[in-house]
């Protein structure tokens, strides 16, 4: 048995071994990428004459139609999540709000100023104005400096008009 085992050993010395390849290799752009993922989000009207917002997330379950609904804003909130390691400081976040394929509203946000020194969870908050008739399809989609886009999710807020 001795005999099988030393052959393995020195051919897997003498290579400089199984990982030694890929644990000296610098991080790729794509290995950055792969650290973000945008993980949650929810949606909350701001009602302007309290000057408070909703406590139910509009993307969710609503309890109630949101029928002729003039908030006048809402707030997005985005998750985001990354390894503790990830470059972050050339990661941006971009939101929009469209009804039926038509932007209505759009906003671009650096990620890197919403973290601390150990956050690996955080939540972007967006004002959303100029939404509340139609259903409103709301994207995140985190990008790198390049312009690379990555980790997109869209949800929809039931927004309803009429009569």
């Amino acid at each position: 048995m001795r005999w099988l085992l030393i052959p393995l050993l020195a051919a897997t010395l003498l290579t400089g071994g199984p990982s030694s390849q890929s644990a000296t290799a610098a991080p790729t752009q794509q290995d950055t990428l792969a650290t973000f993922a945008v993980s949650g989000m929810k949606a909350f009207l701001y009602f302007h004459r309290e000057g408070a917002l909703d406590t139910i997330d509009v993307m969710g379950n609503v309890p109630y139609e949101l029928w002729n609904v003039r908030s006048g804003a809402t707030l997005v909130s985005v998750q985001v999540t990354s390894s503790r390691t990830a470059r972050r400081r050339n990661i941006s976040m971009h939101l929009s709000a469209a009804v039926e394929s038509r932007v209505l509203w759009q906003q671009t946000v650096p990620v890197y100023s919403f973290y601390g020194s150990d956050n690996r969870v955080i939540w972007i908050p967006f004002l959303v104005r100029g939404i509340g008739c139609g259903d409103t399809d709301v994207t995140a989609t985190l990008s790198d400096s390049a312009g690379t886009r990555f980790g997109a999710m869209t949800k929809r807020i039931p927004f309803s008009c009429g009569e």
